[in-house]
């Protein structure tokens, strides 16, 4: 157990690409979280609706409804929760300092567990409930 997030989270995850869907689902739950996984953005609204995750991880362009609405509700329902916009542009939003309404940190795909362990992990510490 060295993972550098201490205690499992409830996290959901929503990608309309099936294959990233899983490696990123493959990823947290590798360090212990309980995963959500969704590839219609739809379904996660309305489960964000009913339910509060810790973390939840979201493309941004998606059929239907984007990453964009997703986090801003997943942000608005759970103030306290982590939301990561994770989009082929991250890089290219990182620069241009483009931080969506409701979104806590961009990454760019592709993304390894590490890269995911030290982002939860510097929101954490950052949020002080490390």
């Amino acid at each position: 157990a060295d993972s550098l997030v201490g205690d499992a989270m409830k996290m959901l995850t929503v990608d309309d690409d099936p294959r990233s869907l899983r490696v990123i689902k493959l990823l947290l739950q590798k360090d212990g979280h309980e995963v959500t996984a969704l590839s219609d953005s739809k379904e996660a609204l309305k489960l964000l609706k009913k339910e509060k995750f810790d973390l939840v991880v979201s493309d941004r362009t998606m059929p239907d409804v984007t990453g964009d609405t997703v986090l801003k509700l997943a942000k608005s329902k759970n103030p306290e929760g982590l939301t990561i916009m994770l989009t082929g542009l991250g890089h290219t939003m990182n620069e241009e300092g483009d931080l969506p309404d409701g979104v806590d940190t961009v990454m760019a795909k592709p993304v390894t567990g590490d890269d995911f362990r030290s982002v939860i992990g510097g929101m954490m510490g950052a949020s002080g409930t490390a």
